[in-house]
């Protein structure tokens, strides 16, 4: 036995699914706007090259990062280029302050940007970009102790 189903329940049933389907849709834009704003807020600092000297006239640097600036960052990617050339950088720990061990040669252009990736995957926006010119600006050691020499007598 079938019992009709008043059509003023089934008009009811109708709107509500309606409106929960808009309620979903709302939901899902705010979460995307919310994301948006959170990658708007939350960028890595400024990157600082630091130089440490040089070999065979290479110039040696390091990378200093500035910390992160959330607790859920679990990884740190450095994109690196010298004289426009990349740089291939391995993924960095999350706590990571400094990638070392770079070189380039005298007068190149060093570029440098910084993205955080959190432990849901979600990336930052790439710090400022950082253009520095390495430049040899540690001076040579003092020479060591003079002395005098006596050659003779007239």
């Amino acid at each position: 036995m079938s019992w009709p189903i008043p059509d003023e329940l089934v008009t009811a049933a109708q709107t509500q699914n309606a409106l929960t389907v808009k309620l979903v849709r709302a939901l899902e834009s705010c979460a995307k706007q919310l994301q948006a704003i959170k990658r708007c807020l939350y960028r890595p600092g400024k990157v600082e090259i630091k130089t440490k000297g040089r070999v065979d006239m290479a110039i040696l640097f390091d990378v200093s990062l500035p910390p992160p600036g959330a607790t859920d960052v679990v990884s740190r990617e450095l994109f690196l280029t010298v004289d426009g050339a990349i740089v291939e950088v391995p993924l960095l720990p999350g706590n990571a302050t400094i990638a070392s061990g770079f070189q380039g040669p005298q007068g190149a252009t060093v570029g440098a940007t910084l993205v955080d990736i959190d432990d849901a995957g979600n990336r930052s926006e790439p710090s400022p970009k950082l253009e520095a010119t390495l430049q040899d600006t540690i001076p040579p050691p003092a020479p060591g102790e003079l002395g005098l020499i006596i050659t003779g007598e007239t």
